[in-house]
């Protein structure tokens, strides 16, 4: 019995010693795996990424200043950039991308660019400069603001906090008019066809929309915006936007004053740029279930406002040419932003196959002189003998102009204005360098023919960015008003004794209708300084007016007149007529077509010096050009007397107290 209890107790206590040894071991577990159960937690987990506000974020802080992350306008004209790339200075030459299709960036770019695809742009973040300023380059200025928006929002990334971009204004339809598509703008403005449908009434902004949902998996603003970043199909035509206006939610970006008057697109929101479009603000209130519009006044602010609003995964579109493309002349009239071409000669900084139309360099360069007739800085180009005396006379030297005496070195010596220098006609581009910049320049010679070929020159010259400060004017029937006792002053008085060709004066209309290709100009120069160097040829430029009375049939005849003087009196037999400012029509838009490249060209106006002018310029062209001398008072002086229009009068006061010989003052006359 006694062993029987041993046995069992031994056997008893064994049990309760493995039993309570599994307790202690199943504790054991229970501990050790305590951290897998409590170490996931949601108190654990990462953070969950709100990639809207993210984006967000950086978009306020971009859209409110609308500026570079250095603070730099966003917008660039070709004339700023011209003076970078031309100053010298290479630290301050920017980094271009010409987001063009490779045949025009071929054809034409402006120096050293590179040339991307826009759908290629998120790929090419890591090449982006960080050191140097980019500068976005496309045809009209809208292309290249949608990359320069993604930049500056790039920016916001601290990856990429050293990216500053800008966008080229109006793009290469800025720089150039000849190089492929750089028509688009002026294809577009033409007509203000839907301005009638504005609407003036405001729309309130009411219904609120949840933000777009954006699960990309991405924690960085970079990541993000690569994987959001689409540039297809973000554009949209005025035609569709009016013709449709309920199918979309449109949304006007200028000030609220400018959204009533003149008014907006059918049924558009209005939200003032570098505040509405914030989170806070009128985000809100964009529709997820419906294509967004936006508009401004060029489409190069919408363009930037739609990157950004793509990006956030909204369904968004940039009105193309923005109001200009369908209410420019009131843009214009309003002085608001609208587009022009270009103000100067851009050749020197482009490269490419195309990049220099020598034709188009001159021609350019007329548009902008004949339109005005007036120097760079808006002057007469005609002055009279009475205005030099009073500038000489007042005591002021600051004021007195550089004088030029085209006359021969003779007649010169024998009398000239104080101060002037005798140049030869022929050897005027071996002088450009010479012409100052910062005095009024005045050419003198016998009648102002001669001098007003050259003025023509030197202010079509003036148009190259390298000599911008010439202005130049011509001395109103020459040494001719000055004297009557110097040699060669007596010209005008033995052309206007007589009007034997008055009778013969025609006064049908004759009509322009043969249009003709431009000559080709093929100097090698690419600015235009170098151009007018290699076409200038001052010989044999005039013809008389017996020649041309008596052979008109041989001549293409441009009478520069109004319309109403050509018809009455009339006018050489078989003459076009030519219109004069202010609506000259001697531009590549308007006549210049018209004009044969297989006939001589006899330019006639007034007094010969206007013609001159034009003359030396289509002679500059290519076109085998004369002036007729002495003009209209040629040949009917006395009917231009009696009506009243420009002619010739000798010398009205004694102008010996600024005339000087060789020897001195000239004796009293």
């Amino acid at each position: 019995m006694n062993f029987k209890r041993i046995i069992l107790k031994f056997f008893s206590e064994v049990l309760m010693g493995f039993i309570m040894l599994r307790k202690r071991l199943l504790v054991l577990i229970l501990f050790l795996s305590m951290p897998l159960f409590f170490g996931c937690s949601d108190d654990d987990d990462d953070p969950v990424v709100d990639e809207f506000k993210i984006v967000t974020d950086a978009g306020d802080v971009y859209y409110t200043e609308y500026t570079t992350a250095g603070g730099m306008g966003v917008n660039v004209t070709i004339d700023t950039v011209f003076e970078w790339l031309t100053d010298d200075d290479s630290s301050n030459d920017p980094f271009i991308i010409d987001w063009r299709s490779t045949t025009d960036f071929d054809a034409g770019h402006i120096r050293d660019a590179v040339n991307w695809s826009l759908g290629d742009l998120n790929s090419k973040f890591n090449e982006l400069p960080q050191d140097k300023l980019i500068l976005n380059v496309c045809y009209t200025g809208q292309n290249a603001s949608y990359a320069t928006a993604v930049m500056n929002i790039l920016a916001q990334d601290s990856d990429y906090s050293g990216i500053e971009a800008v966008n080229l204004k109006f793009g290469m339809c800025a720089v150039s008019t000849t190089l492929p598509n750089t028509d688009k703008w002026a294809t577009q403005v033409a007509a203000d066809e839907w301005v009638t449908s504005l609407e003036t009434d405001a729309q309130t902004l009411s219904q609120e929309y949840s933000f777009p949902a954006m699960e990309t998996g991405e924690s960085k603003l970079a990541g993000i915006m690569n994987s959001k970043f689409s540039a297809a199909d973000w554009t949209i035509s005025a035609e569709e936007a009016f013709t449709n206006s309920g199918n979309y939610f449109t949304l006007n970006y200028w000030p609220e004053d400018r959204y009533l008057d003149p008014g907006h697109v059918p049924g558009a929101y209005q939200f003032t740029p570098n505040n509405d479009l914030k989170a806070a603000e009128n985000l809100k209130y964009l529709p997820t279930d419906k294509t967004i519009i936006v508009y401004c006044y060029t489409g190069q602010t919408s363009a930037q406002v739609t990157a950004y609003l793509r990006l956030l995964g909204y369904d968004a579109k940039s009105l193309l040419y923005g109001a200009n493309g369908f209410a420019f002349q009131e843009m214009v009239d309003r002085g608001w932003p609208s587009y022009h071409g270009p103000s100067n000669d851009y050749s020197g900084i482009l490269e490419g196959s195309g990049a220099t139309d020598e034709f188009a360099l001159l021609a350019n360069a007329g548009d902008n002189y004949f339109t005005n007739y007036t120097t760079s800085g808006g002057a007469g180009v005609n002055t009279t003998i009475e205005t030099i005396f009073d500038l000489l006379i007042d005591g002021d030297d600051t004021n007195d102009p550089f004088f030029i005496d085209w006359r021969s070195a003779d007649d010169y010596s024998a009398g000239h204005i104080v101060g002037a220098v005798n140049w030869t006609l022929a050897d005027l581009p071996s002088k450009f360098g010479e012409l100052p910049q910062d005095q009024l320049i005045v050419n003198i010679c016998y009648t102002g023919q001669t001098a007003s070929y050259a003025t023509s020159v030197m202010n079509l010259l003036a148009n190259d960015p390298a000599y911008s400060g010439i202005e130049a004017t011509n001395l109103k029937f020459g040494m001719c008003a000055v004297s009557s006792t110097l040699p060669g002053t007596d010209k005008w008085e033995t052309q206007t004794a007589v009007d034997e060709w008055v009778t013969a004066l025609e006064t049908a209309e004759n009509a322009l209708s043969e249009e003709h290709a431009f000559p080709t100009v093929s100097t090698g120069g690419s600015a235009l300084s170098s151009v007018i160097s290699g076409q200038f040829d001052p010989s044999s430029w005039t013809v008389s007016a017996e020649e041309v009375f008596t052979n008109s049939d041989n001549y293409f005849i441009a009478n520069f007149w109004p319309t109403d003087r050509y018809v009455d009196p009339g006018h050489i037999p078989g003459a076009y007529c030519i219109q004069p400012k202010p609506d000259c029509e001697l531009t590549q838009a308007a006549n210049l077509k018209y004009l044969p490249t297989d006939k001589t060209i006899v330019v006639y106006c007034y007094t010969g010096q206007t013609s001159a002018q034009v003359t030396s310029y289509l002679r500059l062209l290519g076109y085998d050009a004369k002036s007729l001398t002495y003009g209209v008072n040629g040949f009917a002086f006395q009917e231009m007397v009696d009506r009243g229009w420009p002619s010739y009068h000798g010398p009205s006061n004694d102008y010996s107290g600024i005339i000087q010989t060789d020897g001195g003052l000239a004796a009293s006359q």
